[in-house]
């Protein structure tokens, strides 16, 4: 949509000519949620175009949120091991000991990947990924399952529970970033296979 003084909206952000912008255009304060972003550049002969690499890679690291990993895991140590790993590199992480606990983080949130551990409490893993791969809020969402096994058995019963793939502790930091850049991004890609 077209808003007075030639910028166009879309949603909170408003999109415009660098040449279009002046001091009063771009609020002082503007609300948290708001950003000013330059559509275009034009240059001395009047070429346009987005800006050099290092312009556009900060902008798209501010627009793009961080992709999001619920770990779901009964043990303080990994918890704390796939965190500090995952947040070092980037990634959001959310953290639940338990299915019920997992089960309220995903009223609140919708994670890009699931680590889920096979042995909780309340309910194993395999159960809690059979109810996430049949509710529509994250049937679509990867899961890799935590094993501290490493048996041919519980990979196909993960397999058949709907998870993506299965990591077998203990794990390395490498092992983990891996999986999660992996499944996190492209969603589709099975470890099955």
């Amino acid at each position: 949509t077209k808003q007075a003084g030639g910028s166009d909206t879309l949603g909170k952000i408003e999109l415009g000519s660098v040449n279009d912008v002046n001091s009063d255009d771009v609020p002082t304060d503007p609300a948290p949620d708001t950003a000013y972003i330059p559509q275009t550049v034009s240059d001395e002969d009047g070429i346009e175009s987005a800006g050099n690499v290092d312009d556009c890679s900060e902008i798209d690291s501010r627009i793009h949120k961080a992709l999001s990993v619920l770990v779901i895991d009964d043990s303080p140590a990994i918890q704390k091991t796939v965190r500090v790993t995952l947040e070092r590199n980037g990634y959001e992480v959310i953290v639940a000991a338990d299915a019920i606990a997992a089960l309220s983080c995903l009223n609140d949130t919708r994670p890009d990947l699931i680590l889920l551990d096979i042995v909780l409490p309340h309910m194993d893993g395999y159960q809690l990924c059979k109810i996430l791969k049949s509710h529509g809020l994250t049937r679509d969402v990867p899961v890799v399952m935590l094993s501290g096994r490493d048996g041919f058995f519980d990979k196909v019963r993960g397999k058949l529970a709907g998870a993506k793939g299965c990591i077998t502790k203990p794990f390395t930091a490498t092992e983990i970033l891996n999986a999660v850049e992996k499944y996190a991004e492209t969603g589709n890609t099975d470890l099955y296979q």
